[in-house]
């Protein structure tokens, strides 16, 4: 549909500098985009956030912090934290094939400090 190229074409501008000029803060890089929109599964097109280096610390790390611990004995040892991200899914109501638009925050971890701005 029109509406899948539409949102596709959109997420590609986020593909050359990860984001910037279309005003976000942190990197993205666009993934799992279905090619084309099937009755039996719906287009989804997903920006998912880069890491980034930041001050923020994980509910765990400012406990490690209070209790005179070093929250970087911890990191070193740890997987690296699921940043989330965005997922757009374009389906159809069945009953009256209307088209609608659903995005929600994705592959985030417990630990994710998940910002003022997202």
């Amino acid at each position: 549909t029109a509406l899948c190229e539409y949102i596709s074409q959109w997420t590609e501008l986020f593909i050359p500098d990860n984001g910037k000029k279309m005003g976000l803060t942190t990197p993205v890089s666009v993934i799992a985009q279905s090619n084309s929109f099937r009755k039996e599964e719906p287009f989804s097109a997903k920006l998912e956030f880069r890491a980034t280096k930041t001050a923020y610390l994980s509910s765990k790390e400012e406990k490690d912090v209070e209790k005179g611990g070093d929250q970087n004995d911890d990191s070193k040892n740890k997987e690296e934290t699921k940043q989330g991200g965005v997922e757009f899914i374009v389906d159809d109501d069945d009953s009256s094939r209307q088209f609608y638009v659903v995005a929600r925050r994705w592959n985030i971890d417990e630990d994710t400090m998940v910002k003022e701005m997202s």
